[in-house]
């Protein structure tokens, strides 16, 4: 089941990608990295999901895929840097550590900040200095609902693969 939908996660980024625009080609790189993290994260869970539907919980994502692509191209790239930083916080965790392999979390890791890099020239370039207020404060607003969401669950193992199904989700839609 879960490498079904890995798949149609890859096949909806791959068909969602403009093809020969040169002015696209960082966010090319930023979706064979998100790719490349998807993978990463896909191979970290240990439980298969459906043993943890019970744990299930909607975190509200404040955008539909169909608003993130309506969105302008500096918002997005706002949204997707912020989005990444908040991952990467959560997944640098001492809890996040003691649940999954070090070096796959490792290496999710050094994708997230090569990515999150790649972001932050990208923003210069664009002149923007990720002055976004309102997508950053949505996504804090979603972010404390899932840090609330991992205490809630002492951060147990189906609280954790939850948040992981929750993360490979979103980055799908980005």
């Amino acid at each position: 089941m879960a490498h079904i939908y890995l798949w149609l996660v890859a096949g909806a980024m791959l068909g969602s990608i403009p093809a020969g625009s040169l002015e696209e080609g960082i966010r090319w790189l930023n979706i064979r990295n998100n790719k490349k993290v998807l993978l990463l994260l896909y191979q970290l869970q240990r439980i298969p999901p459906y043993k943890c539907l019970e744990d299930r919980s909607n975190f509200k994502f404040p955008w539909t895929p169909e608003e993130i692509l309506q969105m302008k191209k500096t918002q997005r790239t706002c949204l997707h840097h912020t989005m990444l930083t908040h991952i990467l916080t959560a997944f640098a965790t001492k809890h996040s550590f003691a649940e999954w392999d070090h070096d796959h979390l490792s290496e999710v890791l050094s994708i997230l900040h090569r990515t999150l890099e790649g972001l932050e020239s990208q923003a210069k370039e664009e002149g923007n200095r990720l002055a976004c207020a309102k997508v950053r404060s949505l996504i804090r607003r979603y972010f404390q609902g899932i840090y609330h969401y991992l205490e809630e669950k002492k951060y147990s193992s189906c609280g954790w693969e939850v948040v992981l199904v929750e993360m490979m989700k979103r980055l799908g839609t980005m």
